[in-house]
């Protein structure tokens, strides 16, 4: 399962990324960032990867921009009855924190995860030692829903993304021109057990957005036009 937007692709992971994966985890500039800062070791990222491996309710995607990985997004308890649906990213590539790209790929992913999967709040959690992705997340239209021990927990609604990203989205198109945004399911979803259930709400979404639907065996791609909001 794969998304694509700007040139950028979200693509979820697989059992031969969990090790890199685990490097990233690991690495100082990510875990002290982290609620959970505790060394993770092969075996516990091989436990770990085994709850999601088939799971549609946690996702994970490889970000790779410019053809290199450079980040990941995760966005769980989809689905949940009772819980929230909680989403998180980072990047693992320096010299792309101050560009662009982290900021289309939220963008992408929250627009997504609002309007193409029917979600009506996102929510996040934060140290709140830790003012910079405080920031980054008041500036997509996170606010502050309550606090536990050392973290914030953020929440967002469609409305208020809208509302305080619109000059941003703006100035995207501006200087990138116009993407639209492409979803495919692919073998190894359908064989994984999760490709039907996002199918189904695929399938559900409002024609007005659809751009280009194709399915074949075992296959599945729609490309949407989520700039029509913005009109």
């Amino acid at each position: 399962m794969k998304f694509i937007r700007y040139g950028i692709t979200f693509r979820r992971i697989q059992r031969q990324d969990i090790e890199r994966l685990r490097k990233w985890r690991n690495s100082d500039a990510i875990r002290n960032k982290m609620i959970y800062r505790k060394h993770i070791t092969s075996e516990m990222q091989k436990k770990w990867f085994k709850t999601i491996e088939k799971s549609y309710h946690h996702s994970y995607y490889i970000i790779n921009a410019e053809g290199k990985d450079i980040g990941l997004f995760n966005q769980k308890n989809f689905r949940v009855p009772g819980k929230m649906t909680e989403s998180g990213i980072f990047l693992i590539d320096e010299q792309y924190k101050t560009s662009y790209i982290p900021v289309i790929a939220s963008l992408t992913l929250i627009r997504s995860s609002f309007f193409f999967m029917g979600e009506k709040e996102s929510f996040v959690r934060v140290i709140k030692t830790n003012q910079e992705a405080l920031d980054y997340n008041f500036g997509l239209g996170y606010k502050i829903y309550k606090e536990e021990d050392e973290v914030y927990i953020l929440k967002m609604t469609p409305e208020t993304f809208l509302s305080k990203t619109k000059k941003l989205r703006k100035s995207i198109r501006n200087l990138y021109g116009k993407s639209n945004f492409e979803l495919f399911l692919e073998p190894i979803d359908y064989e994984l057990g999760y490709a039907l259930f996002f199918r189904d709400i695929i399938s559900k979404i409002s024609e007005k957005y659809i751009v280009e639907f194709n399915e074949t065996s075992n296959s599945f791609k729609v490309v949407l036009d989520l700039d029509l909001d913005d009109k």
